[in-house]
């Protein structure tokens, strides 16, 4: 049995508590997982403060939760359960899949000519970030946004004063 053949069978058991998400889903969560996996391999390095040491990380599980993922639209999609309309706005979608190739570019770039490039890819992630921010939510800048969160950081970790 292949990874797809598992994965089907298993969400057909689990259906009911583990609702199988539609082809677009499926390919964000696996996006989101591989987030996890590069999550899971700083964490490897235990040197930073927003390592919890509580939360679990092992690299191949996020891996394998990522392959489950996109095995699951490899199911929908083979199983002709794809229609035009998955629930996410086209746009966004777009403009995540831009995202992910710069992103890709970047660590690329690091991994093979170190800092060569690096600042014009920089610029280009930004600016994919603030578009992809501005399809999304159009209440607050992520200009905003950013002073919130490192407001937070501030608060959580400065030394006393």
């Amino acid at each position: 049995m292949n990874l797809t053949q598992k994965v089907a069978e298993t969400r057909a058991i689990v259906e009911d508590q583990w609702r199988t998400p539609n082809v677009t889903q499926s390919i964000l969560f696996a996006v989101s997982e591989l987030g996890e996996v590069a999550d899971a391999i700083v964490n490897t390095q235990n040197q930073f403060a927003r390592n919890d040491p509580e939360k679990l990380r092992l690299v191949t599980r996020e891996i394998a939760q990522t392959r489950i993922m996109i095995a699951t639209a490899a199911n929908l999609v083979n199983n002709d359960q794809f229609n035009a309309d998955q629930g996410t706005d086209p746009d966004v979608l777009l403009a995540l899949a831009l995202l992910l190739h710069l992103m890709a570019d970047l660590v690329f770039t690091c991994a093979s000519s170190g800092t060569k490039g690096f600042t014009s890819k920089f610029a280009g992630v930004d600016r994919s970030l603030e578009y992809l921010s501005r399809l999304i939510d159009k209440e607050i800048t992520t200009d905003q946004a950013i002073e919130d969160e490192l407001s937070r950081l501030r608060a959580k970790y400065a030394p006393p004063t």
